[in-house]
């Protein structure tokens, strides 16, 4: 792999991951405490959790991206996951999910 197409892939990635916090504030908007951007990723949480199994799979993370016309490649929900997943096996448990969506509001708001 060649460096321009290495640098092509993490600027894709970067764009991806941004994208991804975008739309997780445009569907909570500007101005929430932290409690409740809390009790929204926990609300959202469970509409994500398409199987009842406690935790979110890339696929279902993928899926619900996918929902809301945001297009994400396997390798950013990978990178998302993999920074903020203790045990990748169960996937993404509700506190790290509230954590995650916590601080990408902070980070876009």
């Amino acid at each position: 792999m060649s460096l321009l197409t290495l640098r092509i892939l993490i600027l894709q990635l970067l764009a991806e991951r941004d994208l991804a916090g975008s739309v997780i504030f445009s569907l909570f908007g500007p101005g929430l405490t932290g409690n409740v951007v809390r009790e929204r990723a926990e609300a959202m949480f469970y509409e994500l959790d398409q199987d009842g199994s406690g935790g979110l799979t890339a696929d279902e993370l993928q899926d619900w991206f996918s929902s809301v016309g945001a297009t994400l490649t396997d390798s950013a929900v990978a990178d998302l996951m993999k920074g903020n997943v203790e045990d990748p096996e169960r996937g993404i448990q509700l506190s790290e999910f509230q954590q995650l969506v916590y601080i990408v509001y902070q980070i876009k708001s």
